[in-house]
Order: structure tokens, then sequence, then C-alpha cells
């Protein structure tokens, strides 16, 4: 799994500091258990706040040492995963930025 966050709103995730969890996923549970996958997304210092494009990208892989190569650009195809867009809105709120 990895994240990317378009936070300079230029179209694209190839700017350094646009992608997070670049190691593979440890998994705990068994078959049938949920996935629980948790991390902090650090906004960098002078982002503009509003609206800015996170894509998450999953891909089914039995790997715990190798992260898959479509996971490493935000625009390649996968052959077993998803990806999912969302708008995240970035606002400041007593004198910091938060997601909203």
């Amino acid at each position: 799994m990895t994240v990317f966050v378009d936070w300079n709103n230029n179209g694209n995730f190839d700017d350094a500091g646009e992608q997070y969890f670049t190691t593979p996923a440890t998994f705990l549970g068994g078959t049938g258990a949920a996935i629980i996958l948790n991390g902090n997304i650090t906004v960098p210092a002078g982002t503009v706040i509003g609206e800015k494009r996170m894509r998450i990208k999953y891909n089914f892989s039995s790997s715990t040492t190798a992260l898959n190569p479509a996971l490493a650009n935000g625009c390649a195809q996968m052959t077993n995963g998803q990806t999912e867009d969302y708008t995240i809105n970035l606002v400041t709120t007593l004198g910091t930025s938060a997601v909203a």
C-alpha cells in the first residue's frame, strides 16, 4: 500500500514529499480478519490551504520485503490491486494546518 498527495496541485504525484508509506505493510490477523493500516502524513511546510488530491494504491502481494513496482508511481497500472482517489481539504485551525 502507498499513498500520494498532490500538495502543490500541479496534477501529478511526481514531486518530492508527495508519496507516503513506501515500505511493505505487515498485517496481523488471519484470513477474513479486518486489515487496518494506519500512519501519519505530515503536511509540508508552506503548503497552501484548500483542496488536494489524495491517491491510495493497494497491491495484493505475499511479499513482506519488497514494495511492488506499481506502487512506486502514482499513475502506474497494477495487475492485482486497486487505486482510489479522494479529495481532502486542508484548513487552518488555531494557527496550524489540519486536514478535514
